[in-house]
């Protein structure tokens, strides 16, 4: 065995890395996904707010002749 001193310990990742990135979203803007991915948008929404602290609203409509929604930052 040999003995070392002074070696750092490297970081370790925690998590996973974001799907979406809503930080750059302003009141008014949107996006599109496709319909089967709702439960999913929805949910990164909650935990996007509950981690930042925010109050961030979006809403969320079925795009007609599409299998798509799109989701708008309302507030």
């Amino acid at each position: 065995m040999n003995i070392e001193k002074n070696i750092p310990i490297t970081r370790k990742s925690v998590g996973r890395k974001r799907i979406y990135n809503f930080e750059p979203m302003e009141v008014g803007d949107s996006f599109k996904v496709p319909a089967s991915k709702r439960n999913t948008i929805l949910s990164c929404i909650r935990n996007f707010n509950y981690v930042r602290g925010y109050k961030w609203e979006f809403s969320t409509r079925k795009i007609e002749g599409e299998d798509n929604i799109r989701i708008w930052r309302v507030k």
